[in-house]
């Protein structure tokens, strides 16, 4: 099937329960999407993430990583940017940032 990046798939990673997996490109975008198409058809979404702004410019950074932590709902994305993200996948909000160091 195709993915809802539309872009080069820079990282990839199955989320610990096995039912869905996040995708990163170098677009600055994050997919998470299902592995049954049902679900996948209701729960799917991609977002973007890793952005800077220089100005009025908007700076994009491809996503190089992405984690699932094992036991919560919650995955960190590190992008070219130098920062890392930590995300709520159902609640889709950002939890925590670490800035570029």
């Amino acid at each position: 099937r195709e993915s809802s990046l539309k872009h080069q798939i820079r990282t990839l990673q199955v989320a610990p329960d096995q039912r869905m997996f996040a995708s990163g490109s170098v677009e600055g975008r994050v997919a998470l999407e299902y592995f049954d198409q049902q679900e996948n058809l209701e729960s799917r979404f991609a977002f973007k993430c890793h952005r800077t702004r220089d100005g009025s410019q908007e700076i994009i950074h491809p996503v190089n990583s992405i984690a699932f932590h094992p036991g919560h709902s919650t995955f960190a994305t590190g992008g070219s940017d130098g920062g890392v993200s930590v995300w709520d996948g159902f609640a889709k909000k950002r939890l925590w940032r670490l800035d570029p160091f």
